[in-house]
């Protein structure tokens, strides 16, 4: 099946072949020099981001659904009832959480399914417009807000 969403990478340390995108036509390709490159799909360039932000900002940040591909992104207690809310009509979330000795602000946004993530995302009944998951960010607000 061809894909038009996402973008192809080298193959290293950091990219590997997403076993999730296995029945993708030309997830990997062979370059005429020999480059090996692989397909990063949406998903997975966010997930990137998110581990960058982690590492240089302290920012953490992710993805998840009800209905999680990954189990990686299966929600925690505040990500689920912030999905829920997400099928009741509200158009984001929010808590300020105390962690350890350091106050956090959590924020998600519902993640709208699109044509285009049909193509990884084929559940049964999934169709662009609906709630596929969220995105969450998690960042320090020390001296901001106290609680």
């Amino acid at each position: 099946m061809p894909i038009t969403a996402g973008s192809t990478s080298r193959v290293d340390d950091r990219n590997q072949p997403n076993p999730y995108l296995s029945g993708i036509a030309d997830r990997d390709i062979v370059t005429p020099g020999g480059k090996k490159l692989t397909l990063i799909n949406p998903a997975h360039m966010t997930r990137q981001a998110y581990q960058l932000e982690q590492e240089i900002y302290g920012v953490g940040g992710r993805t998840t659904s009800l209905d999680a591909v990954r189990p990686e992104n299966t929600p925690d207690d505040w990500e689920r009832e912030a999905l829920l809310s997400f099928t009741r009509g509200e158009k984001d979330a929010s808590k300020l959480i105390k962690k350890g000795d350091k106050t956090v602000m959590r924020v998600m946004m519902p993640a709208i399914t699109r044509e285009s993530c049909l193509q990884c995302h084929m559940r049964k009944g999934d169709q662009a417009g609906d709630i596929r998951g969220g995105i969450s960010i998690t960042f320090p607000i020390d001296g901001i807000v106290e609680l």
